[in-house]
């Protein structure tokens, strides 16, 4: 019998690591509609399944913008303007995400905004409603 080598290559992996996102709007709803009426297609626009902030859009080590969920928020009928009042993570709430414009995760951290009241430790997000009727 002959001596065998075996090669290989040595993995490691680790467990994913939620970071909460907390996420706060200020909009400023046009004259002729109904505040509850915007904020409604607000919530329908960014939490729920296919939201802008459902756990299926983000993945390992992404970077976290602010522009699209401004662009989202404006896309909304009766919506006049949008101010990203607070963007931040929830293990880091000093580093402002506003002022920056983007939140960075490392490689094995997933970002999340679930707005769910039993697991708020996988984010925050709330909206702030100033005029219409």
């Amino acid at each position: 019998m002959g001596q065998l080598r075996l090669l290989g290559t040595d993995l490691a992996t680790g467990g994913a690591l939620i970071v909460g996102l907390r996420i706060a709007l200020a909009v400023c709803v046009d004259a002729g509609y109904f505040q509850g009426d915007v904020y409604t297609a607000l919530m329908a626009r960014f939490t729920g399944p296919g939201g802008l902030l459902s756990a299926a859009n983000f993945t390992f080590g992404e970077t976290v913008y602010a522009s699209p969920l401004i662009a989202a928020a404006q896309g909304i009928e009766g919506v006049t303007s949008v101010t990203l009042a607070t963007f931040s993570r929830l293990d880091a709430p000093w580093v402002d995400g506003v002022a920056a414009g983007f939140l960075t995760m490392g490689r094995l951290e997933v970002p999340r905004c679930d707005n769910d009241p039993d697991h708020l430790d996988h984010g925050l997000f709330t909206i702030t409603l100033d005029g219409g009727k």
